[in-house]
């Protein structure tokens, strides 16, 4: 009687458990688990979710194989792919967090169609961490980040170094990090970018910031994703300094917010790249410029370019629009016109531009000087405040 007693105590405390840990183990390998998981995900992020396969190292770390993140449905477009992702949870000893979740990735590829439902998603988590404690997410990607233009030109963006954190302040918002660097030829030349997020008080939207570095800038191109203006400035174009900006509602919505810094290696021919009016390179620097859905609003600054070649069409026009004159210096009939320097300061506001030639120095009232002397320069009937909507006409 003992021993039956001793052998099913023995089943019900030892072999049945281990059973149920082994069926258990065997289920997560199966199928419907696969499914079951990626659902789960899925519906956790709002997006649907592949996974290729599971696989828990420890009850707090798991490697996920072949990742997709699609595009909400009807779209089928991967929006996310990485060959491989680890995901370690732990809790936490730091004083500014309950626990940290981690995410490594050997490398990612990203669409072009990715930046508004990723910052969607990002939104949401800001959201739903900031309504409900102190988690700290770090995800590093060790190998390149792939990002996709959307341009027929199947060009890629390559990023190296990619880190985001996302960490809990003392006001109970979170905010999230993000360092990369831009690699453009050896390791040395890299450029470091960062950009700083984080909700704004009323829950609303999302401030950023982002910092370019000081000694190689940020090209223009990778930019252009948020404000496609700048795309007029060239593929050399690099902006130095700092941009500070507030998310839009929606992905028509366009960005508020401020520059402050400077555009260098500006490629004038590109606003008239189909009649080739202007050649040579600018460097356009803002005091302070405010943008509002994702146009701008008000600036002030100066453009500077040291030489190149101007139209002569361009050059009458901009005589009979602004009323300046050639200062005396007789100019021939020829199709483009050489001249070594093309300066004016500029402020605008209220729909209106204001501009003075500062050609030599900043009140010489000089905008365009050649080899042989002033080209354009301002006259007493000169317009120096002008409908801006009128002056950018002009300048086409």
């Amino acid at each position: 009687m003992h021993r039956t007693l001793r052998l099913t105590v023995f089943l019900l405390m030892g072999l049945l458990p281990l059973a149920a840990l082994l069926a258990w183990g065997m289920f997560r390998h199966t199928e419907t688990y696969r499914l079951e998981m990626c659902k789960y995900l899925g519906d956790t992020l709002g997006m649907p979710v592949e996974v290729e396969r599971f696989h828990f190292l420890r009850p707090n770390k798991m490697r996920l194989d072949d990742v997709r993140i699609f595009g909400v449905p009807p779209s089928d477009t991967v929006l996310l792919r990485a060959p491989a992702m680890e995901v370690a949870r732990q809790v936490s000893r730091e004083d500014d967090a309950d626990e940290i979740i981690r995410l490594t990735l050997p490398e990612l590829t990203l669409s072009p169609e990715c930046l508004w439902p990723l910052w969607e998603l990002h939104q949401r988590i800001l959201a739903k961490w900031d309504a409900e404690g102190n988690t700290k997410l770090e995800i590093v990607v060790q190998g390149p980040v792939r990002v996709a233009e959307e341009s027929g030109e199947n060009r890629v963006l390559e990023l190296h170094h990619a880190r985001l954190r996302i960490t809990p302040e003392k006001d109970g918002r979170h905010r999230t990090d993000i360092a990369f660097q831009l690699s453009e030829g050896s390791q040395a030349e890299a450029t470091l970018i960062q950009l700083s997020l984080r909700r704004s008080e009323n829950g609303k939207a999302v401030l950023a910031t982002l910092f370019a570095d000081e000694k190689r800038g940020i090209p223009v191109p990778l930019l252009r994703m948020f404000f496609p203006t700048l795309e007029k400035l060239g593929e050399r174009c690099r902006f130095y300094g700092e941009i500070t900006a507030e998310s839009p509602p929606t992905p028509l919505g366009g960005w508020n917010g401020r520059f402050r810094g400077r555009f260098e290696n500006i490629d004038l021919s590109r606003p008239f790249q189909n009649s080739a009016f202007i050649t040579g390179t600018g460097m356009l620097a803002l005091e302070s410029a405010e943008f509002s859905g994702g146009g701008l609003v008000r600036a002030r600054g100066t453009f500077r370019s040291g030489g190149g070649a101007i139209h002569r069409m361009l050059l009458d026009r901009i005589i009979s629009f602004a009323g300046l004159t050639t200062g005396g210096m007789p100019l021939n009939r020829e199709t483009a016109v050489p001249y070594t320097e093309f300066a004016f300061a500029f402020t605008l506001a209220d729909g209106r531009i204001n501009w003075a030639g500062m050609c030599g120095d900043p009140g010489s009232g000089v905008f365009l000087a050649g080899k042989n002397g002033t080209i354009l320069r301002a006259s007493p009937t000169s317009r120096r405040d002008m409908p801006a909507a009128d002056f950018f006409e002009a300048m086409k």
